[in-house]
């Protein structure tokens, strides 16, 4: 399995942030009841939302071949939490998100990324 990449900045802390699936079912019936279940029996998957800003071509160069030799999110990688060093195995959630931040002749990339537990 591949480890997610390696750039030469750390991940923005501004850009991250972690939430978690809710496996609840929720139905409701006549005389106001509420009937919950959780869907499943597995404890619930994270999702992480992180981001790079002000990165150089090269470096986006480097994130935008991870995605491509996963093949999108069909391939799992390792990720390091960035606040606990726990690894998790994940994959893109969604395609990555540059934003173009130079000006002029210097050329730096703002990205955000999606990644899921598997």
């Amino acid at each position: 399995m591949a480890d997610f990449p390696t750039i030469s900045k750390l991940e923005d802390s501004k850009n991250f942030s972690e939430n978690q699936q809710d496996p609840t079912i929720t139905s409701e019936a006549e005389g106001g009841y509420v009937f919950r279940r959780a869907r499943f029996t597995r404890i619930p998957r994270k999702t992480f939302t992180t981001g790079f800003t002000d990165i150089t071509d090269a470096d986006k160069a480097t994130l935008q071949a991870s995605y491509d030799t996963n093949m999108g999110g069909s391939e799992a990688m390792s990720y390091t939490h960035p606040t606990n060093a726990t690894v998790y195995s994940v994959v893109y959630a969604e395609p990555m998100m540059f934003a173009y931040a130079g000006l002029g002749d210097r050329h730096r990339w703002n990205v955000t990324i999606k990644l899921e537990q598997v």
